[in-house]
């Protein structure tokens, strides 16, 4: 992510807010927290009912649109392999049939060693990569027992993965609804799979209900704003419709001038697009005013002194 800070907009003191960008898309509405009643109804299913049976108690997070485990961890579950890797896909292979995984295609993301050997392994359907998917693990290396897995992946996908729009197309539908000055506009060739999330409205609450699965085209604008500041927003396009889906830019800025000698710089950001943003300090982030570059603390407060 590049994180341009030219200070513009509204800070106070203590306060450098980041603007809200007018040209941002999201398809991520509605509340995520986790509803206990929903959290204990998803663990009394058979799947889960017949995992702790085999393997013991394991504390779970389920994603309710989903019903996957999101997180679990637990005591050590014995895997077979000579590397993370094959250990990492055995335990998916073979463990884990009650939620549907036989018939999930992965394809490896990384291992990492240290303390805890970790695997990662990103969905993919009919060869394409599904957005924003996570087969993780982490593992005793001593044992190769598993003792934590996150299943954000979805087994029930079905789409049609013939795009009906030029990768041309879908760059140019990227730039509709933009109030900057588009310098360029490109599409990625190699089209991806976005799992949307669908809500259903209630009497009395928004709840989720499942995922509407589109073919995408990843596309970069690159723009100038009216302060002469550039722009670079991802974008991901359907590539059956031309509809906009998501679009963020990854050229931050934050603030028009300071009004103190100290500021917080904040942002309203997310880790991963499917969960909803929060605001944070933008810790360590460097900021360049008039030519003099300064660095924030741990928790984003910049002092000019």
């Amino acid at each position: 992510m590049i994180m341009a800070c030219s200070l513009a907009g509204m800070v106070s003191a203590q306060s450098a807010q980041y603007p809200v960008d007018g040209n941002t898309v999201t398809f991520i509405h509605g509340n995520n927290d986790p509803r206990p009643a929903v959290q204990e109804a998803l663990r009394n299913l058979d799947n889960w009912q017949d995992f702790t049976a085999a393997h013991g108690n394991w504390w779970v997070t389920f994603n309710e649109r989903s019903a996957m485990p999101h997180r679990a961890t637990g005591q050590g579950i014995a895997t077979t392999g000579t590397t993370p890797e094959e250990r990492a896909m055995h335990f998916l292979q073979t463990e884990l049939n009650g939620f549907g995984m036989q018939g999930v295609q992965l394809a490896l993301n990384a291992v990492n060693t240290s303390k805890y050997d970790y695997v990662s392994f990103r969905q993919q359907y009919e060869g394409l990569d599904v957005l924003f998917s996570n087969a993780t693990l982490r593992m005793d290396p001593a044992t190769g027992k598993v003792i934590m897995f996150g299943l954000d992946v979805f087994p029930a996908m079905e789409l049609n993965t013939v795009p009906v729009l030029t990768p041309e197309a879908a760059a140019n539908f990227a730039t509709s609804g933009l109030d900057v000055t588009v310098e360029s506009s490109t599409a990625l060739p190699v089209l991806k799979i976005l799992p949307v999330p669908v809500t259903e409205a209630t009497s009395s609450e928004t709840v989720g209900s499942g995922y509407a699965y589109k073919l995408v085209y990843e596309v970069d604008v690159h723009t100038t704003d009216f302060e002469n500041l550039p722009g670079n927003y991802y974008t991901l396009v359907d590539a059956h419709t031309g509809a906009v889906y998501y679009r963020t830019n990854k050229v931050h800025a934050c603030g028009s001038y300071l009004m103190t000698a100290d500021a917080e710089v904040q942002a309203e950001i997310t880790d991963n697009p499917l969960v909803a943003t929060e605001t944070r300090g933008l810790g360590y982030i460097r900021v360049e005013i008039d030519g003099d570059f300064y660095y924030a603390d741990e928790n984003g407060i910049l002092n000019l002194d």
